[in-house]
């Protein structure tokens, strides 16, 4: 069950996305090296790490004051460690673990304020 009390099946197609929220409330399924703008409004973020991910996504506008994050990692997988690093320039680098899951423009996000999930499912490119 996700953040919203919903569940997912989340399949990647291994390739970079562009997703682009606008006006009012989005919900954003992000992975890999994809980038992401919820726009105006609550946004729901929905970052899913995979342990064979080597790419890094982009949340291109969070803002902590009405934005939520949720870091979604691997069935079975013990629950990782989370870590913020202010990368100097407007952004931060979240990692689970030590390996860098996404960059984040916002300077004031916390650990605190990322909610973690185990994902029923696994998390994979599809074929």
């Amino acid at each position: 069950t996700l953040f919203d009390d919903r569940s997912a099946t989340y399949l990647d197609d291994g390739f970079q996305d562009t997703l682009i929220g606008g006006s009012g409330e989005d919900t954003l399924y992000v992975h890999g090296s994809d980038i992401a703008e919820g726009g105006e409004d609550a946004d729901l973020f929905y970052i899913f790490d995979s342990a064979a991910s080597t790419e890094t996504s982009l949340l291109s506008d969070f803002d902590t004051a009405e934005d939520t994050l949720v870091y979604i990692y691997e069935p079975g997988a013990p629950e990782p460690t989370l870590t913020l690093t202010d990368d100097g320039d407007g952004t931060q680098t979240l990692s689970a673990n030590g390996i860098a899951a996404s960059v984040i423009a916002s300077m004031d996000l916390t650990i605190g304020d990322i909610a973690i999930f185990e994902s029923v499912s696994p998390i994979s490119a599809s074929t």
